[in-house]
């Protein structure tokens, strides 16, 4: 998991990087881009915890990124509440990180961002069938 991260160190953005330890303790970093997260030996707490959460923006159709889970499970989840509302919100799919995303094969933009907005409806139309 931590080679996966490597490639998402990006100087661009701040990737805000949480750990939960085994005795449910929340660490915090501002940035990815630190040595000991991504490839520096696993000697402090935050290093060997079990679980990160890195603030990476990624496409909203993606379940997993090779070894590296993403938030659409929870999203999946909290769109029924958000639809439950009395006001309907305002949501958004940002899209400006494509340039950042680590890719092994080029991916066309248009056709990326196409993917990305129909798996959008997708989930939408799931909550409240039009």
């Amino acid at each position: 998991g931590r080679q996966a991260l490597a490639r998402y160190v990006e100087p661009r953005y701040l990737h805000q990087t949480f750990a939960r330890t085994q005795d449910g303790q929340i660490l915090k970093r501002d940035d990815l881009r630190t040595d000991d997260l991504t490839g520096g030996p696993a000697t402090d707490a935050f290093a060997q915890a079990e679980t990160w959460r890195v603030h990476f923006h990624v496409p909203v159709n993606a379940e997993q990124l090779g070894p590296l889970n993403t938030t659409r499970a929870d999203l999946r989840r909290a769109l029924p509440a958000v639809a439950a509302l009395p006001y309907a919100p305002h949501l958004e799919v940002e899209t400006y990180t494509w340039e950042v995303l680590p890719q092994a094969e080029p991916v066309d933009l248009v056709d990326g961002l196409t993917r990305e907005l129909c798996s959008t409806r997708v989930l939408l139309d799931a909550v409240n069938p039009p």
